[in-house]
């Protein structure tokens, strides 16, 4: 293939993906269709497929292209410590979700409908769960980072700890997904599910210093809700 081939099939990818964000923006995920899609897109129902795949596919793809922002914005290099990579992980996740949140509400909807498109493990292979695989990457690169500079023990494993985080971050914006929390309190939640996992296998200073952020967030969310 040519390289500027190459390029238009990239294009017209990438086409595809803003149409279908904003239409799941202004109907819903019921109001997604291949049909409508290529039709907004301005190519033909077989360059969809051929470009993307069926409805599920295209699910997966805006998922994991938003995962994919949040990786190219982070800057591990630039953190002092990895409870800072772990932090900086929840923040920018945070600050992606903040710019769309009518668009995250309802891909994240979406997830639910599409069996395996943002799971990280499962008993079955998943054609569509590389968005949850890189997510558990990211806490995972932040666990290794802490477990040879001394601030995990390294009995359970980085990958562990990165998937317990992993569902630590979903389960919350899955409750902001259906109104159930706002966006800073889905923030709030994931940093806490973040250091309650480092905390299982912290050493006795770096655990002290997770609680004392955990009991901080606590203290946050009561001023909140009084």
């Amino acid at each position: 293939m040519s390289e500027t081939r190459a390029r238009n099939m990239e294009k017209r990818r990438q086409r595809i993906l803003d149409a279908a964000r904003a239409i799941i923006i202004d109907k819903g995920i019921d109001g997604l269709t291949t049909r409508g899609l290529a039709e907004a897109a301005g190519v033909t129902a077989p360059t969809l497929y051929n470009l993307i795949g069926d409805k599920d596919a295209i699910i997966g793809a805006m998922i994991g292209e938003g995962v994919e922002r949040v990786w190219a914005k982070l800057d591990f290099e630039a953190c002092e410590t990895p409870l800072e990579m772990a932090e900086m992980i929840i923040e920018t996740a945070y600050e992606e979700v903040l710019s769309n949140q009518d668009y995250y509400r309802a891909v994240s909807l979406a997830t639910d409908r599409v069996t395996g498109s943002y799971a990280a493990r499962g008993d079955q292979a998943a054609d569509h769960a590389v968005a949850g695989q890189r997510s558990v990457e990211m806490a995972a690169t932040a666990c290794r980072a802490a477990i040879a500079q001394g601030y995990l023990n390294g009995r359970i494993a980085a990958d562990t700890l990165g998937l317990q985080m992993f569902i630590s971050y979903r389960g919350p914006m899955r409750d902001f997904a259906h109104r159930i929390i706002s966006v800073e309190e889905c923030r709030r939640r994931q940093l806490r599910g973040f250091y309650m996992a480092m905390a299982t296998d912290a050493t006795p200073e770096f655990r002290e210093l997770l609680l004392t952020k955990i009991e901080a967030l606590e203290t946050d969310g009561a001023a909140v809700a009084a």
